[in-house]
Protein backbone atom coordinates (compact mmCIF):
# COMPACT_ATOMS: atom_id res chain seq x y z
CA UNK A 1 0.00 0.00 0.00
CA UNK A 2 1.32 3.49 -1.10
CA UNK A 3 1.34 6.54 1.13
CA UNK A 4 -1.40 8.80 -1.08
CA UNK A 5 0.61 12.18 0.25
CA UNK A 6 3.27 11.34 -0.48
CA UNK A 7 5.54 14.99 -1.23
CA UNK A 8 6.76 13.72 -4.49
CA UNK A 9 3.97 16.00 -6.30
CA UNK A 10 4.82 13.68 -9.45
CA UNK A 11 3.81 10.15 -7.45
CA UNK A 12 0.98 11.89 -5.43
CA UNK A 13 -1.06 14.09 -9.03
CA UNK A 14 -2.84 10.51 -9.76
CA UNK A 15 -3.61 8.89 -6.07
CA UNK A 16 -6.09 12.16 -6.30
CA UNK A 17 -7.94 11.69 -9.43
CA UNK A 18 -10.67 9.13 -7.46
CA UNK A 19 -11.26 12.17 -4.79
CA UNK A 20 -11.42 14.84 -7.98
CA UNK A 21 -13.61 12.42 -9.85
CA UNK A 22 -15.94 11.43 -6.88
CA UNK A 23 -16.39 15.42 -5.47
CA UNK A 24 -17.42 16.48 -8.85
CA UNK A 25 -19.74 14.19 -9.32
CA UNK A 26 -21.32 14.83 -6.19
CA UNK A 27 -21.33 18.03 -7.08
CA UNK A 28 -22.70 17.68 -10.59
CA UNK A 29 -20.46 20.54 -12.14
CA UNK A 30 -17.06 21.49 -12.11
CA UNK A 31 -14.96 21.79 -8.87
CA UNK A 32 -14.82 25.68 -7.33
CA UNK A 33 -11.04 26.47 -6.34
CA UNK A 34 -10.44 24.64 -3.43
CA UNK A 35 -7.38 22.51 -2.03
CA UNK A 36 -6.60 19.88 0.75
CA UNK A 37 -3.49 20.01 2.96
CA UNK A 38 -2.07 17.77 5.21
CA UNK A 39 -2.43 19.07 8.55
CA UNK A 40 0.02 15.71 10.32
CA UNK A 41 2.90 17.12 8.23
CA UNK A 42 4.65 20.50 9.28
CA UNK A 43 4.25 22.98 7.54
CA UNK A 44 0.44 21.79 6.30
CA UNK A 45 1.49 20.70 2.42
CA UNK A 46 -0.85 20.97 -0.45
CA UNK A 47 -1.92 17.37 -1.47
CA UNK A 48 -4.74 18.31 -3.62
CA UNK A 49 -5.86 21.36 -5.62
CA UNK A 50 -8.46 21.81 -8.28
CA UNK A 51 -8.28 23.18 -11.62
CA UNK A 52 -9.89 26.04 -10.88
CA UNK A 53 -7.55 26.84 -7.97
CA UNK A 54 -5.10 26.63 -10.02
CA UNK A 55 -6.39 29.18 -12.49
CA UNK A 56 -7.30 31.54 -9.74
CA UNK A 57 -3.68 31.24 -8.72
CA UNK A 58 -1.80 31.18 -11.86
CA UNK A 59 0.23 28.19 -10.98
CA UNK A 60 0.79 24.49 -12.40
CA UNK A 61 -1.10 21.66 -10.28
CA UNK A 62 2.69 20.46 -10.11
CA UNK A 63 3.95 23.79 -9.03
CA UNK A 64 1.26 23.65 -5.63
CA UNK A 65 2.05 19.91 -4.29
CA UNK A 66 3.88 19.78 -1.51
CA UNK A 67 3.95 24.01 -0.57
CA UNK A 68 3.18 25.22 2.20
CA UNK A 69 -0.57 25.84 2.87
CA UNK A 70 0.12 29.74 2.82
CA UNK A 71 1.86 29.83 -0.66
CA UNK A 72 -0.36 32.64 -1.53
CA UNK A 73 1.04 35.55 1.17
CA UNK A 74 2.74 38.04 -0.29
CA UNK A 75 4.63 41.49 0.98
CA UNK A 76 1.50 43.44 1.70
CA UNK A 77 -0.79 40.43 3.15
CA UNK A 78 -1.60 40.40 6.90
CA UNK A 79 0.94 37.75 9.00
CA UNK A 80 -1.82 37.85 11.59
CA UNK A 81 -4.84 36.84 9.38
CA UNK A 82 -2.35 33.44 8.44
CA UNK A 83 -1.29 33.02 11.69
CA UNK A 84 -5.07 32.65 12.77
CA UNK A 85 -5.83 30.51 9.92
CA UNK A 86 -2.63 27.74 10.42
CA UNK A 87 -3.72 28.20 14.29
CA UNK A 88 -7.40 26.82 13.48
CA UNK A 89 -6.18 24.08 11.25
CA UNK A 90 -5.69 22.23 14.19
CA UNK A 91 -8.97 23.00 16.00
CA UNK A 92 -12.67 21.63 15.38
CA UNK A 93 -13.74 25.31 14.20
CA UNK A 94 -14.13 26.51 10.43
CA UNK A 95 -12.26 29.25 9.84
CA UNK A 96 -12.47 32.28 7.55
CA UNK A 97 -10.97 35.16 6.43
CA UNK A 98 -10.42 37.95 3.53
CA UNK A 99 -6.86 37.74 2.86
CA UNK A 100 -4.44 40.00 0.02
CA UNK A 101 -3.62 37.12 -1.77
CA UNK A 102 -0.90 36.91 -4.83
CA UNK A 103 -0.91 34.98 -8.09
CA UNK A 104 2.47 33.37 -9.43
CA UNK A 105 2.71 36.38 -11.40
CA UNK A 106 2.93 38.65 -8.23
CA UNK A 107 -0.42 40.61 -9.35
CA UNK A 108 -2.87 40.50 -6.47
CA UNK A 109 -6.63 39.81 -5.71
CA UNK A 110 -8.94 39.85 -2.54
CA UNK A 111 -9.42 36.57 -1.44
CA UNK A 112 -11.90 35.19 0.96
CA UNK A 113 -10.31 32.16 2.40
CA UNK A 114 -12.94 29.23 4.21
CA UNK A 115 -10.82 26.40 5.89
CA UNK A 116 -12.59 23.39 7.68
CA UNK A 117 -10.23 21.61 9.72
CA UNK A 118 -10.14 17.58 9.53
CA UNK A 119 -10.71 17.12 13.69
CA UNK A 120 -14.62 16.36 13.71
CA UNK A 121 -14.05 13.97 10.07
CA UNK A 122 -11.39 12.24 12.47
CA UNK A 123 -8.93 12.57 8.73
CA UNK A 124 -5.67 14.03 8.97
CA UNK A 125 -6.61 16.50 5.84
CA UNK A 126 -7.96 20.14 6.25
CA UNK A 127 -9.90 21.83 3.06
CA UNK A 128 -9.64 25.21 1.88
CA UNK A 129 -12.01 26.99 -0.26
CA UNK A 130 -10.70 30.32 -2.20
CA UNK A 131 -12.82 33.17 -4.00
CA UNK A 132 -11.53 36.12 -5.06
CA UNK A 133 -13.92 39.22 -4.02
CA UNK A 134 -12.26 41.63 -5.16
CA UNK A 135 -15.24 43.77 -6.10
CA UNK A 136 -17.08 42.63 -3.29
CA UNK A 137 -14.58 44.23 -0.87
CA UNK A 138 -14.33 47.08 -2.55
CA UNK A 139 -18.00 47.74 -2.18
CA UNK A 140 -17.96 46.56 1.09
CA UNK A 141 -18.73 49.51 2.58
CA UNK A 142 -22.20 50.08 -0.12
CA UNK A 143 -25.77 49.74 2.10
CA UNK A 144 -26.90 47.90 -1.33
CA UNK A 145 -28.95 45.10 -0.51
CA UNK A 146 -27.21 43.68 -4.08
CA UNK A 147 -23.81 43.38 -2.53
CA UNK A 148 -24.76 41.78 0.89
CA UNK A 149 -26.56 39.07 -1.32
CA UNK A 150 -23.79 38.72 -3.92
CA UNK A 151 -21.51 38.21 -0.43
CA UNK A 152 -23.95 35.49 0.58
CA UNK A 153 -24.38 33.69 -2.36
CA UNK A 154 -20.37 33.32 -2.12
CA UNK A 155 -19.93 32.16 1.44
CA UNK A 156 -22.91 29.26 0.98
CA UNK A 157 -21.05 27.77 -1.43
CA UNK A 158 -17.63 27.75 0.06
CA UNK A 159 -20.05 26.29 2.86
CA UNK A 160 -20.84 23.66 0.25
CA UNK A 161 -17.39 22.61 -1.12
CA UNK A 162 -15.58 22.14 2.06
CA UNK A 163 -17.90 19.96 3.90
CA UNK A 164 -18.70 18.37 0.45
CA UNK A 165 -15.10 17.71 0.04
CA UNK A 166 -14.01 16.35 3.37
CA UNK A 167 -17.33 13.89 3.24
CA UNK A 168 -16.29 12.66 0.30
CA UNK A 169 -12.38 12.11 1.97
CA UNK A 170 -14.20 10.52 4.88
CA UNK A 171 -16.31 8.16 2.73
CA UNK A 172 -12.99 6.89 0.67
CA UNK A 173 -11.64 6.50 3.54
CA UNK A 174 -14.25 4.45 5.22
CA UNK A 175 -14.80 2.13 1.66
CA UNK A 176 -11.09 1.41 2.15
CA UNK A 177 -11.20 0.89 5.42
CA UNK A 178 -13.99 -2.00 4.39
CA UNK A 179 -11.64 -3.05 1.21
CA UNK A 180 -14.41 -1.67 -1.45
CA UNK A 181 -13.69 -0.78 -4.77
CA UNK A 182 -14.47 2.72 -5.41
CA UNK A 183 -16.01 2.76 -8.62
CA UNK A 184 -16.13 6.22 -10.39
CA UNK A 185 -18.16 7.24 -13.82
CA UNK A 186 -16.95 4.33 -16.58
CA UNK A 187 -13.93 3.83 -14.72
CA UNK A 188 -13.79 0.88 -12.61
CA UNK A 189 -9.68 0.77 -12.10
CA UNK A 190 -9.94 4.33 -10.27
CA UNK A 191 -9.51 3.15 -6.84
CA UNK A 192 -7.76 5.69 -3.59
CA UNK A 193 -5.72 3.24 -1.03
CA UNK A 194 -6.67 5.10 2.09
CA UNK A 195 -7.17 2.44 4.88
CA UNK A 196 -4.32 3.72 7.10
CA UNK A 197 -6.33 6.63 7.48
CA UNK A 198 -9.50 4.92 8.75
CA UNK A 199 -8.44 3.50 11.84
CA UNK A 200 -9.94 6.76 13.71
CA UNK A 201 -13.11 6.18 13.04
CA UNK A 202 -15.80 8.62 11.62
CA UNK A 203 -17.20 12.10 11.93
CA UNK A 204 -18.71 13.00 14.79
CA UNK A 205 -22.65 11.80 14.12
CA UNK A 206 -25.96 13.82 14.51
CA UNK A 207 -24.16 17.53 13.64
CA UNK A 208 -24.95 19.60 10.60
CA UNK A 209 -21.83 21.21 10.13
CA UNK A 210 -23.21 24.23 8.73
CA UNK A 211 -25.23 24.89 11.65
CA UNK A 212 -25.72 29.16 12.83
CA UNK A 213 -23.37 29.88 10.03
CA UNK A 214 -23.72 33.16 8.51
CA UNK A 215 -22.30 35.86 6.87
CA UNK A 216 -20.19 38.42 8.50
CA UNK A 217 -18.78 42.17 7.45
CA UNK A 218 -17.18 43.38 10.40
CA UNK A 219 -13.77 44.74 10.60
CA UNK A 220 -14.44 46.53 7.44
CA UNK A 221 -13.24 43.21 6.06
CA UNK A 222 -15.43 41.71 3.39
CA UNK A 223 -16.20 38.33 5.15
CA UNK A 224 -14.52 37.86 8.00
CA UNK A 225 -15.93 35.63 10.51
CA UNK A 226 -15.31 34.91 14.02
CA UNK A 227 -16.54 32.52 16.11
CA UNK A 228 -18.38 33.79 19.20
CA UNK A 229 -18.35 31.36 22.60
CA UNK A 230 -22.05 30.03 21.89
CA UNK A 231 -19.98 28.69 18.39
CA UNK A 232 -22.34 30.94 16.01
CA UNK A 233 -21.57 32.93 13.42
CA UNK A 234 -22.57 36.72 13.28
CA UNK A 235 -23.64 38.84 10.55
CA UNK A 236 -22.97 42.36 10.71
CA UNK A 237 -23.36 44.83 8.49
CA UNK A 238 -21.45 48.29 8.52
Amino acid sequence: MHDPIELDASNNADDWDCFAATLQSTMGRDIPACMLVDISREDFPVVYASDEMCRLVGRERSDLLSCRWDFFAGESSDSEDFSEVEKALMGPERCSRCILSYRRDGSSFWNHIMAEPGMRYCLPFACFSFHDVSELFENASSSSSFWCEQAARVQLAQEEIIVKAMLTMQSLVAAASDDESIHVGSNSSVQMCFEELSAEGAAVEGEDPLEDMEFDTSRNKAFHDETSDEDSYVREVD
